[in-house]
């Protein structure tokens, strides 16, 4: 069984906060990147209609980049997970102190935290194993549509 610590009530700010502002900024993402998106393949149609064999070129490029955009926001990810589990373990907490436990309401302690603590450190590095395996599909699947 899992060992629980309450260290701030929901009526705290310091809980309600950083959880908007998590949401509020990936709200803006969300739709920052829709207009983009939409936009870029707005001007794709256009340079087909154009040039095709630019358009398939400007193609394979825009989803080069995006592989490697996505494998370099997956293994940030790994590597930000990895250091909080890191510190969790040494605390015996998770999350850790610190900004790490903004918007939390409560925390695992003991025997319990390190048990998860383990276990997320496996799954950081996984994660970031498979923010590789994005980059390398999306090479593999270009390399054979490529021939």
């Amino acid at each position: 069984m899992i060992e629980w610590v309450a260290i701030r009530s929901r009526r705290d700010p310091a809980y309600w906060l950083p959880i908007a502002a998590v949401f509020l900024a990936g709200l803006m993402l969300a739709f920052w990147s829709e207009r983009l998106t939409t936009r870029y393949l707005e001007e794709l149609e256009a340079l087909r209609a154009l040039d095709p064999a630019a358009a398939a070129a400007a193609a394979e490029d825009a989803l080069r980049r995006g592989a490697m955009l996505g494998c370099g926001v997956v293994v940030a990810f790994g590597a930000l997970f990895a250091r909080l589990f890191a510190r969790g373990l040494r605390e015996a907490r998770v999350p850790p102190s610190g900004w790490w436990s903004l918007g939390v309401q409560r925390v695992a302690v003991g025997e319990s935290a390190r048990w998860i603590c383990r276990a997320g450190l496996a799954l950081s590095l996984a994660l970031a194993v498979g923010g590789v395996g994005i980059w390398l599909a999306v090479e593999k699947l270009l390399w054979t549509f490529s021939r």
